[in-house]
């Protein structure tokens, strides 16, 4: 299974409501795509990323956060990097009823 197939899978079953079908899924996407090298690596970390944060597996999330903050580095786009660092410092604080980030 190619892991841009498990990573559309993966957000499906989040958008579903089905979280606890798409959490394995999304991190064996993030696996194969990290074995592979595959330029689905984005996609499929940025689904666990919004995944872990909506379950509250603050350092999950922090992780691909981070992941993805060096994806986008790594591709020249150095504001989107700074974002994801920035959320990656926030994310293990918990998500609050209501977070307004200027």
């Amino acid at each position: 299974v190619r892991p841009e197939a498990l990573a559309s899978l993966a957000e499906c079953w989040f958008h579903e409501g089905s979280w606890q079908w798409a959490l394995p899924v999304a991190r064996r996407a993030v696996a194969l795509a990290r074995a592979s090298a595959s330029p689905a690596l984005e996609a499929a970390a940025g689904n666990l990323y919004e995944i872990a944060r909506y379950r509250g597996t603050d350092e999950e999330a922090a992780a691909m956060a981070d992941l993805l903050a060096d994806l986008r580095e790594q591709a020249g786009d150095q504001s989107e990097a700074r974002r994801y660092r920035r959320q990656a410092a926030l994310v293990p604080q918990g998500e609050p009823p209501l977070r307004v980030v200027a």
